[in-house]
């Protein structure tokens, strides 16, 4: 195969991947998790470390897991810590975009971002402790994994220890300031405690149902209302002259209303007649999904199955297709996985956040993003070094750990300076340092450009040839 057309190739393979990657996680794969958490009656501080974090992190999860298990090569590491580099920068960077756009701080409640951050820092000292010797034995993949049982643990005790130190005081006082700085009004004299796992489980419900679209919707059934209040004027002091305003004002009604569904009938059926031919360039993917997965309503334990097990193939077929790309490219599979990996997906996420921040709960997604890449350490790479280490092989990254070190460091130091930036502006989050975050990540991206011509060069080929000959 030609050199540049198998690259091009595979590049379009492997953006496919992130597009139905992208819909499958957002259209079926979240809300079946989502209709979980209710039948199951789950504590929110429970789920968010739970379903919703492997609801977040099941694709990097997936991809180190196939870069482990079955290709073999670091691209696993790379997109774990690209993917934590993106999060810090572009994904908290958009949702102050969207959250500041109007020139108003986004306050953040400093307890909940500094214990997810203690724990996210802990995470990436032990992973650069497990990468010191190129070398991952087992009880390091294990330790990995107690030490987020115990973020779990600890997570299972949020509400009370708050409420023990009364944190709860601190977080209506933020509240508070929040509701005044975006120009909303509330009742903020009772001193309610509600934790931001609680909002962030709240708002996921409702991003659930917007997203799910027209597989929900439905017509409303008809309201009691209008009954009820011709009762009362019937049974009340015999007001004809209101009960017959009140009659006229409903056939008025319930004429607009049913002028407005013929209209939108007969525009729905316009729409539908000129869009008709284009049905036919549809993509056949989505249509299966349409056809195959069933409601989360009703079988959300099923349409998980069914979404995990698409998420797996096309995980798979995006990481080989990525891989060989950056064979044919000259391309390292680290630099694969920081990249390619760590940006597409994160894609996911990215829309959750942003939606979140337009909803007026852009706090809420910048908390979400230290916990899911508390996750994706911990997890996405202690679960499937346990797993190859139990089945007898080795976890090596021989002569790839002088590179990769300069991430992990790089990736320290943007929490470093987010949480310090954070508390130099009294926990206010602005515009301008929305600004630099995303600039920030442009920056990266040149940085690991240049990386590909110098330290992160892929050695040629080298052809052993017969002395004899």
């Amino acid at each position: 195969m030609d050199k540049y057309g198998g690259a091009i190739l595979w590049l379009a393979v492997a953006l496919y991947m992130v597009k139905v990657l992208s819909t499958v996680c957002d259209e079926y794969w979240m809300p079946a998790l989502e209709s979980m958490i209710d039948r199951l009656r789950i504590s929110p501080d429970v789920a968010s470390v739970t379903f919703l974090a492997v609801g977040s992190g099941i694709l990097r999860l997936l991809v180190s897991s196939s870069a482990t298990l079955l290709i073999e090569n670091s691209s696993g590491v790379g997109a774990i810590i690209g993917s934590a580099i993106f999060n810090l920068l572009v994904i908290v960077g958009a949702t102050g975009l969207v959250s500041c756009k109007d020139g108003v701080s986004l306050v953040i409640w400093w307890y909940s971002l500094v214990r997810d951050t203690a724990f996210y820092a802990l995470a990436i000292v032990e992973l650069a402790i497990v990468l010191a010797d190129e070398e991952v034995r087992w009880y390091e993949a294990l330790i990995m994994l107690v030490t987020y049982a115990g973020y779990c643990f600890y997570m299972a005790l949020n509400v009370r220890i708050t409420t023990r130190l009364g944190l709860h005081k601190d977080l209506t006082k933020v509240l508070a300031e929040a509701a005044a700085a975006s120009g909303r009004r509330g009742d903020t004299g009772q001193e309610t405690f509600h934790s931001p796992q609680q909002d962030f489980s709240s708002t996921t419900d409702e991003f659930v149902a917007g997203t799910v679209g027209p597989r929900t919707a439905g017509f409303a059934e008809p309201s009691p209302t209008a009954d009820m209040d011709r009762q009362e004027f019937e049974d009340g002091d015999g007001n004809q002259e209101a009960l017959q305003s009140f009659q006229g004002a409903s056939e008025q009604t319930e004429r607009d209303g049913c002028d407005w569904l013929q209209e939108a009938q007969s525009a729905t059926a316009q729409i539908v007649k000129s869009t008709t031919p284009a049905q036919l360039l549809r993509d056949p993917v989505d249509t299966c999904l349409e056809a195959l997965m069933p409601l989360p309503e009703n079988r959300c334990g099923l349409l998980a199955c069914l979404s995990l097990a698409f998420i797996m193939v096309c995980t798979y077929l995006l990481t080989d297709a990525s891989v060989r790309a950056g064979c044919v490219l000259r391309i390292s599979a680290q630099v694969i996985g920081l990249a390619l990996f760590g940006a597409s997906a994160s894609v996911p996420d990215l829309i959750y956040s942003t939606t979140l921040a337009r909803q007026g709960e852009g706090d809420m997604a910048i908390a979400n993003v230290a916990s899911s890449g508390l996750f994706d350490i911990l997890v996405g790479l202690g679960l499937p070094w346990l797993l190859r280490s139990m089945t007898g092989n080795s976890v090596n990254f021989t002569g790839e750990v002088a590179s990769l070190k300069w991430d992990i460091i790089i990736l320290a130091c943007i929490l470093v300076v987010l949480v310090l930036g954070l508390v130099i502006n009294g926990w206010r989050f602005s515009l301008r340092a929305s600004q630099l975050l995303v600039a920030g990540y442009a920056v990266y991206c040149l940085y690991l450009f240049i990386s590909i011509f110098t330290f992160r060069a892929m050695q040629p080929d080298i052809v052993e040839v017969d002395p004899g000959l």
